[in-house]
């Protein structure tokens, strides 16, 4: 979108399933439309990065996206729903 959004520190853990967003390393409010979804825990980041979201259901699958940053072989997401927007 090319706005960079102000930070949105708490408390919150950084545990598997935690979804963050991605700024720029140097730069606590430089975020965007990235994101990144924890495979395991990343404690060492707590309060440098703002947690929006955690994985509920599926959280198996998150064993079979491609790791890294970036990955050599890049998963993309095809469609995403989010609870908040789910009409019962």
């Amino acid at each position: 979108s090319g706005k960079q959004l102000r930070a949105e520190i708490s408390d919150t853990s950084f545990t598997r399933g935690v979804v963050g967003m991605k700024r720029h390393r140097n730069n606590l409010h430089t975020a965007d439309s990235q994101f990144f979804i924890l495979l395991g825990d990343a404690r060492h980041i707590e309060g440098l990065y703002t947690a929006w979201g955690r994985v509920t259901d599926g959280l198996q699958l998150l064993d079979r996206i491609r790791a890294g940053s970036p990955p050599d072989n890049p998963d993309h997401i095809v469609r995403i729903r989010v609870a908040s927007d789910m009409v019962n």
